[in-house]
């Protein structure tokens, strides 16, 4: 098992044939933040998610292999947290922003899904194919997280935000 490390999101990747259960876009809601803020963070917000894939081979044809890939996307409750004092108030805005961190990782969990479904492994090297196709997401998806949060400034900047949540929607929509 592969582990790795970014703001907002942790990644893993499990290079054995067993099967892994992928998870429908999730709704955060208050309950999902199990945790208060840490003192030594400056962020009000942190919103965990899982996105990795595994694969089994199915069938070996000459110099070409037909895989079948299971991209899995799942929430961590554990790891994300949320400043309690804000809760009290209600803001929603900010809820809604960690929102958009969850929709970013499951729109790019789409687009792996996609992307190693349409493409054709060689058998000695599909392997670092399939691992080049996910590390390409993998980067194009954290440039969009800070690109999320750097438009946004974290939520504070309405008119972006609506911009981003009218992407959110439209690119789930599509995915469908």
């Amino acid at each position: 098992m592969v582990l790795i490390k970014r703001k907002s999101l942790l990644f893993w990747m499990i290079l054995v044939p067993t099967m892994a259960i992928s998870q429908e876009r999730a709704v955060l809601d208050w309950n999902f933040f199990k945790n208060d803020r840490p003192a030594n963070t400056e962020h009000q917000a942190y919103t965990w998610s899982y996105l990795g894939y595994n694969f089994k081979s199915v069938k070996v044809v000459g110099e070409k292999i037909d895989i079948e890939f299971v991209v899995t996307f799942k929430m961590d409750t554990a790891k994300s947290y949320f400043d309690n004092t804000r809760k009290q108030l209600n803001d929603l805005k900010l809820l809604e922003h960690e929102q958009g961190h969850a929709d970013i990782t499951f729109i790019y969990a789409m687009k792996l899904k996609d992307s190693l479904s349409k493409t054709s492994f060689n058998f000695k090297t599909y392997n670092v194919e399939a691992r080049k196709i996910f590390s390409k997401i993998y980067g194009d998806m954290t440039a969009e997280q800070l690109r999320y949060d750097a438009e946004t400034n974290h939520s504070k900047i309405i008119y972006e935000q609506k911009k981003w949540n009218k992407y959110f929607r439209e690119a789930i929509t599509q995915s469908k």
